[in-house]
């Protein structure tokens, strides 16, 4: 006699497979590996068709989120736990979050480490990485496995069940929940992509040496020539006068005064210094000053590995 909670197992994010035990996984690897791709032609459009990023951001955002927070966990779940009684389907919910934002961690210390170092392709190809390696071990393990008691992870098999046996109340809540949020985004977008430029602020930016949000230096010599670019883009709805300076610990490294910029208008300049000692992460401020402002209209700072001179 089957013991009744045998019968639960259809509607624990998945299905039994008695039979033809070759197709698990496959259904649900082979969206997601397509969800990669997907991924990745967003980003390499947006990178080489600028003029195309905003409107590819409206994709590119929700399905990076996805395969960032919840697809490297829930295929790590899935071949750690490979049995339906390992755990049940909120569990393998809740942990697909947590060993995503775990395994997110260790890739960017990674990649920071790297020679590459942290930037949009190498984010984008080492999470696509991870992705495909996790998704080619889940599938031989599921080939191992009975196909009576494997855990397939079939994503729209179980939200249909878990759809099917809610109260008719709580279905209408949660559409209500679903169109408000709906609502709620297409109002923030809208305003964040169509707002008016004069915004009543100051922006204030460093970039590498190759005027790109990566390449900042990390390691460096005890007085090797650093090279950085200092940005401002003045959205105050008034011409401000600004100054830059450079602070390590009480000394003051470099200085840029009396940078009077108009209404939205910009500044970008190279700053060029050097460190008067070594030792292990040492803290460089960047600091922006308002003209008639008594403190810091904006700070920046960078860490540097400095090492004795060669």
């Amino acid at each position: 006699m089957t013991h009744p909670a045998r019968k639960l197992y259809p509607m624990i994010m998945g299905r039994i497979q008695p039979e033809n035990t070759g197709k698990v996984l496959r259904g649900d690897h082979a969206a997601i590996l397509l969800g990669c791709l997907v991924m990745i032609s967003l980003v390499a459009l947006g990178e080489f068709a600028p003029a195309s990023s905003p409107y590819l951001s409206m994709l590119r955002i929700p399905l990076s989120l996805v395969n960032i927070l919840f697809v490297p966990g829930y295929l790590l779940q899935a071949f750690i736990f490979p049995y339906h009684s390992d755990l049940d389907g909120l569990e393998r919910a809740g942990l697909s979050l947590g060993l995503s934002v775990a395994l997110l961690s260790i890739l960017a210390l990674l990649i920071d480490r790297s020679p590459w170092g942290i930037g949009i392709w190498t984010i984008t190809l080492g999470q696509s990485g991870v992705i495909l390696l996790l998704a080619t071990l889940g599938y031989i393990r599921g080939l191992s496995l009975s196909g009576s008691l494997a855990y397939v992870p079939t994503l729209a098999t179980y939200l249909r069940s878990w759809w099917s046996n809610l109260q008719k109340i709580d279905r209408r809540m949660i559409s209500l929940l679903i169109a408000v949020l709906l609502i709620a985004s297409l109002i923030v977008g809208f305003n964040f992509y169509l707002s008016d430029s004069t915004r009543f602020m100051t922006e204030f930016y460093i970039l590498g040496v190759e005027g790109l949000a990566e390449d900042y230096p990390r390691k460096v010599d005890a007085g090797e020539t650093i090279n950085m670019i200092a940005g401002i883009n003045n959205l105050e709805g008034e011409s401000a006068t600004y100054s830059i300076m450079l602070k390590y610990s009480d000394q003051q490294l470099v200085s840029f005064d009396n940078l009077t910029l108009q209404k939205d208008s910009k500044w970008q300049g190279e700053i060029v210094f050097a460190m008067p000692q070594t030792g292990e992460d040492q803290p460089v401020d960047i600091l922006l000053a308002r003209e008639n402002y008594p403190f810091p209209y904006r700070t920046l700072r960078i860490w540097l590995n400095v090492q004795p001179d060669r």
